[in-house]
């Protein structure tokens, strides 16, 4: 049966199951919610990982396989489309890769157990030839060739590929044209073989749920599958440089874009076991200084020199990274101004700031908790970066000030590149 674990300040449950196979299963059971099931099944598989090992042997994958992959799991042996079979359960279903997980979902206000016994058994039954392969690549060089055109994208990926020397975060999620062809049915079968097992499986099921029913039919499945060993991402360490530090670019923009990242050291493997309470210190911090409510941004917004501003830190594994978006009248002013600041960044944050931007994150995450498909999307996401999403009200409350002066501090230590997009002259 389920282990039941309770958050008091929350009066919730979660019910958790571990397969014998390795299935992860935990089911977040809302009465509120009588009619609609949701589920979310979270594969740590992502773009950034194509250098791994499995079964003593190591691999390297091309660019884009992952998103590939994710495709491809839809096709079925007998020919037909997933899609169509959760068309008949009335169950809405879709799917996503990102740079460290890919995840495959539904919703249903009918029977959950037939769309969930659906999407098990797609994904345990990968069907690729050659000709589905090949019709598949067509389709996802159409998308990459249409996303190439997508401006924010653009900028995004010229910033990774002047900061990064080696790491696969240098390349789109979805690969480049010439990548994809690379691939081929029985590279996807490597990877589906090292990764997409159950022991590297977690269901996240929220929402309306007979518990007892779900019970049996995972008890039933388990005992038609065995516990297989999945494969480790490996990355080549390499230094803090930068490739350019400044790079431009003529664009069919109306202002100027502007995209600015600092290369920090990525957090070692023990760090990633807790890696919320090193990440969402440096979120707070980026909103202090350079939230809407920063008087840095006030400043800018006033003097007319930019009509957006947003600061951002991302973590991944042998990668991280404090980037910043900007849409500027005056290039030059902004990063005068940008580079003033940052080098004295500690002395606009306050102990008041940092206390109401606490409390506004708490606030915004007892919202989202409100509607189910972002509460269970939430907690698998973090589930898989080792974090408990219930606790989150309680790792704010252990985050200091010091820290986030700390990191306020050492931003201008670290190397950056510049990218920008300009409109030519006419």
């Amino acid at each position: 049966m389920f282990e039941k674990i309770y958050y008091k300040q929350f009066d919730e449950f979660v019910y958790h199951k571990k397969l014998h196979c390795g299935l992860d299963v935990h089911v977040l059971k809302v009465d509120s919610f009588k009619f609609s099931s949701y589920v979310q099944l979270f594969i740590p598989y992502g773009s950034n990982d194509t250098y791994y090992t499995h079964l003593d042997k190591t691999y390297v994958q091309p660019a884009g396989i992952a998103h590939f992959l994710e495709h491809m799991i839809f096709a079925m042996p007998d020919g037909s489309d997933a899609f169509e079979k959760f068309d008949e359960y009335e169950a809405d279903a879709n799917a996503m890769t990102t740079r460290h997980y890919t995840k495959y979902v539904f919703n249903t206000t009918k029977d959950l157990i037939k769309p969930l016994n659906h999407l098990l058994n797609m994904l345990d039954t990968p069907y690729f030839t050659d000709e589905n392969v090949k019709k598949e690549e067509k389709i996802i060089e159409k998308e990459l060739i249409m996303y190439m055109d997508e401006l924010e994208d653009k900028l995004y990926n010229k910033l990774l590929e002047n900061i990064y020397h080696k790491h696969p975060i240098k390349e789109d999620i979805g690969g480049t044209v010439q990548s994809i062809k690379a691939i081929k049915k029985e590279k996807l079968y490597e990877v589906y073989n090292a990764f997409y097992q159950n022991s590297n499986r977690h269901l996240i099921i929220g929402g309306a749920v007979d518990l007892e029913k779900l019970n049996e039919f995972l008890t039933q499945y388990d005992d038609k599958h065995t516990f297989s060993e999945v494969g480790k991402v490996l990355y080549e360490p390499e230094d803090l440089s930068v490739i350019k530090t400044y790079d431009e670019y003529i664009e069919d923009v109306q202002t100027t874009q502007i995209m600015i990242g600092y290369k920090l050291p990525p957090l070692n493997e023990d760090e990633l076991k807790i890696e919320k309470y090193y990440t969402l210190p440096y979120e707070i911090m980026l909103e202090i200084a350079f939230g809407k409510t920063s008087s840095f941004y006030q400043s800018l917004m006033n003097d007319g020199i930019v009509t957006y501003l947003n600061a951002s830190h991302r973590s991944y594994y042998g990668a991280r990274i404090v980037e910043f978006t900007v849409h500027t009248s005056n290039k030059n002013a902004f990063l005068k101004r940008f580079d003033d600041y940052v080098q004295g960044l500690e002395q606009d944050v306050n102990i008041e700031d940092f206390a109401m931007i606490k409390n506004s994150y708490l606030g915004v995450y007892l919202k989202n908790a409100t509607k189910i498909s972002n509460k269970i999307g939430t907690y698998g996401s973090m589930l898989i970066r080792n974090f408990d999403a219930y606790q989150y009200a309680d790792l704010l409350k252990e985050i200091k000030f010091d820290d986030i002066y700390e990191h306020a501090k050492n931003l201008r230590n670290y190397n950056r590149s510049v990218v920008v997009f300009k409109k030519a002259k006419r």
